[in-house]
């Protein structure tokens, strides 16, 4: 698209993609400390949205709540190339009277001729690129009220590979520190910046709103904000549940590794190695897995001993989903069905893992049930089955299994160990409600038809519910922040993230309180409200509170991730 590159004067890296009592704020003044409100965050599956009010008379809007970025974009109904699908678009000099937009000079090659226009931006999504043009105009979220003098982006072209509702973004993003502000080019203040909000909170519920809080408490375990641009943390690996079990990536004696808890990725992000191991050790330390995987390797010896040839899966990413091909897939659901028989009352003991070789001699595009020294038929081999290949396997056939199991009891958490720039430690445990989606995808189901005394096979397309791993592999990394991992929406399920902008670099932190101590809640009439909502008691009880699909959390939608493949540090 020639106009989104015609636009071009500056290139930033930011990611994808009622009101009540009101708190009016002016330029320069600052929200009191002890004063709390908050806005309702409506849950779209791959993101989070906040109502916002734009212009005089107000226009309102869905923006996404994004920590990955820092400005206040919207839709602007210039945009030719914005489907019309993505909803409300904003109307600036027609329809509010404190619309504003600057003008710069161009060229001032003859002072007798000089050319005036508005000042352009392009930012870089994870689903593309959107061109911008600064503005100011009134914005309004909750009980806050700002006017955001040339600070409201009007997006006017875009190449986003976006479907569904779409109007905006509300940047929530780590405040650059001085160096970076001064080098800055063009220097467009965000929301929280306008409104002087020193501190917020953001949290998420299954199935019901969640809350961004603003002028929220100091948290009782801040933890310094490592990165200098964007809301980061020393990473140190991962643990399974209470056996501790470490995997032999992201420690002492490995590669230097990074973390950011970004509202606006849907997914766990990482390398896809590591990525493999996870799934690897959660097969074998989940016994309905381990018990899935030793059936699946005899009854594929057995169909290799009988002469069957069985086809791997499709080449793909390898930490990615795609569905086995039609001739596996009734015998993987016979075995799933089956895999609960004879589980023992506890868990089944995890082993220590530090690597895999298996894993690691899998060549890529190859993604197949074996591992490279295994041949079906061949009988001079050891036959072997991977692991993380028997996790997908499970998961996609999880209606087979699922209805009355709670994974929350059956698989083990996730924990994240992360340090502050100060060396202050934090464990976040991610449980499988939230580390594991449910999802509905087309598949191919084989038939045979009786026409005219002729016996015909045939394909038909059915829709199936399945689960699937809520990791993306991306392999990020910097010479300054080693490996870079991404929590995303996962971690905002399981507890409230608490942001400080600080007033120097050094106050710059993030806390998080889980929501088993302390409940999401919800945002009534501007003020949160930590127990549960009846929306969120509605939802756990049409749940069955903790068991089948329905505990999980749907994505109908392809996920966001953000694109940190341009930035030289965090």
């Amino acid at each position: 698209m020639t106009s989104l590159h015609q636009t071009i004067s500056m290139t930033l890296l930011v990611v994808l993609l009622p009101f009540g009592e009101m708190l009016s704020l002016k330029k320069g003044s600052k929200m009191p400390l002890d004063q709390q409100r908050c806005s309702a965050l409506e849950n779209h599956e791959v993101y989070t949205s906040v109502k916002v009010a734009i212009g005089n008379p107000p226009q309102n809007f869905d923006l996404v709540a994004d920590t990955g970025s820092d400005n206040c974009i919207v839709y602007d109904c210039s945009c030719k190339q914005c489907p019309q699908a993505w909803g409300s678009c904003f109307t600036g000099p027609a329809r509010s009277n404190s619309f504003k937009m600057p003008m710069f000079k161009v060229d001032e090659k003859d002072p007798n001729n000089v050319t005036t226009a508005p000042a352009s931006m392009v930012m870089r999504f994870g689903s593309g690129d959107i061109s911008t043009k600064i503005a100011s105009d009134e914005v309004q979220i909750g009980p806050l009220k700002v006017y955001m003098e040339n600070g409201l982006l009007l997006m006017v072209d875009q190449a986003l590979s976006l479907t569904g509702h779409f109007e905006g973004i509300l940047g929530l993003g780590r405040p650059p520190d001085r160096e970076r502000a001064r080098l800055a080019k063009i220097q467009v203040p965000g929301f929280l910046e306008r409104a002087q909000v020193q501190r917020f909170s953001m949290c998420f519920n299954h199935n019901a709103p969640g809350v961004l809080g603003f002028g929220t408490p100091s948290h009782r375990n801040p933890l310094s904000s490592v990165g200098k641009a964007h809301w980061s943390l020393n990473f140190h690996g991962l643990t399974f549940g209470q056996e501790n079990v470490k995997l032999g990536f992201c420690g002492p004696r490995d590669m230097q590794c990074s973390i950011i808890p970004d509202s606006g990725t849907t997914l766990l992000v990482g390398p896809e190695e590591p990525i493999l191991s996870i799934y690897e050790a959660l097969c074998k330390s989940w016994e309905r897995c381990n018990k899935m995987y030793e059936k699946l390797r005899k009854e594929m010896f057995h169909l290799a001993g009988a002469g069957i040839e069985v086809e791997g899966l499709e080449a793909q990413p390898k930490a990615s989903l795609r569905l086995s091909p039609p001739d596996l897939m009734a015998t993987v659901a016979k075995l799933a069905a089956s895999s609960g028989e004879g589980l023992s009352p506890t868990p089944v003991t995890p082993f220590n893992l530090t690597r895999l070789q298996d894993v690691k001699d899998v060549k890529d595009g190859d993604d197949t049930l074996l591992t490279k020294n295994a041949e079906l038929g061949d009988a001079n081999q050891t036959y072997e089955v991977s692991l993380g290949m028997t996790l997908r396997l499970l998961l996609q056939h999880c209606t087979d299994w699922m209805s009355q199991v709670d994974i929350n009891a059956e698989m083990p958490d996730i924990v994240f160990h992360v340090t502050d720039k100060n060396g202050n430690a934090e464990e976040l445990k991610i449980s499988p409600r939230s580390y594991v989606l449910a999802k509905t995808v087309d598949v191919e189901v084989p038939g045979v038809s009786n026409i005219f005394g002729m016996r015909l096979n045939t394909k038909r397309k059915e829709k199936k519910q399945v689960c699937v791993m809520g990791f993306s592999p991306a392999d990020y990394q910097t010479p300054m922040d080693g490996q870079i991992w991404i929590l995303g929406m996962p971690l905002f399920y399981e507890y409230t993230a608490h942001y400080d902008r600080g007033n120097v670099p050094e106050e710059v932190t993030m806390g998080f309180t889980s929501q088993h101590d302390e409940a999401c809640g919800q945002c009534d009439d501007n003020v949160i409200i930590r127990q549960e909502s009846l929306l969120a008691q509605q939802a756990r009880d049409a749940s069955k509170a903790s068991v089948g699909l329905e505990s999980l959390n749907f994505l109908s939608r392809k996920p966001i991730i953000r694109d940190l493949s341009h930035i030289e540090r965090l």
